[in-house]
């Protein structure tokens, strides 16, 4: 018994001595810088700025996209913030998102997606969602809640805003 009790003490002993345990941590290779933010934003020239978030979380989002994960496909959700700085108002802005193999992708009113998904919960989920309205007064701001089957959040590697005449490129910008 005594011998048992040293050699678990001198195992323990040269574990802790050679560091292993001792909580001492070898930096490995860094961790490679995601593909994409998922947080793009732009202005266009009347005055319309947009902030699109594909890694957002809100509690609405939330709600969203444990519906929206009953598809048996990718399906992207963002998160869209619009203030209108113009002098008059102007027709929603449309977005569309460019994933990586270049395909572009129409960015929809997400409750069009969730009623495609039977049962309370989608019912649910799309009383969550504020009405976006088609237009944006002079000085208002919308919050909008916008979406694309078979696109995940990752593949999106830039997304466009159509405001009128203006097409502008939203710039990505890291968190």
């Amino acid at each position: 018994m005594i011998a048992f009790r040293t050699a678990a003490v001198l195992a323990a002993a040269s574990l802790l001595l050679g560091g292993c345990g001792a909580g001492e941590r070898r930096p490995g290779p860094p961790a490679p810088e995601p593909a994409s933010s998922g947080y793009f934003v732009g202005r266009s020239p009347e005055g319309v700025a947009v902030a699109v978030d594909l890694a957002g979380f809100d509690p609405t989002a939330q709600v969203v996209s444990r519906v929206l994960a009953e598809y048996d496909r990718p399906v992207l959700l963002a998160i869209t913030s619009y203030v209108n700085s113009g002098e008059e108002a102007v027709v929603a802005p449309q977005l569309t998102a460019r994933t990586r193999s270049g395909r572009m992708v129409p960015l929809v009113d997400v409750r069009a997606l969730l009623a495609r998904l039977p049962g309370a919960a989608s019912l649910a989920a799309r009383r969550r969602i504020p009405p976006a309205p088609d237009a944006l007064a002079a000085g208002a701001s919308s919050l909008r809640y916008l979406g694309a089957v078979d696109v995940a959040a990752q593949d999106v590697e830039a997304v466009r805003m159509v405001v009128g005449d203006a097409v502008v490129e939203l710039s990505e910008q890291r968190r």
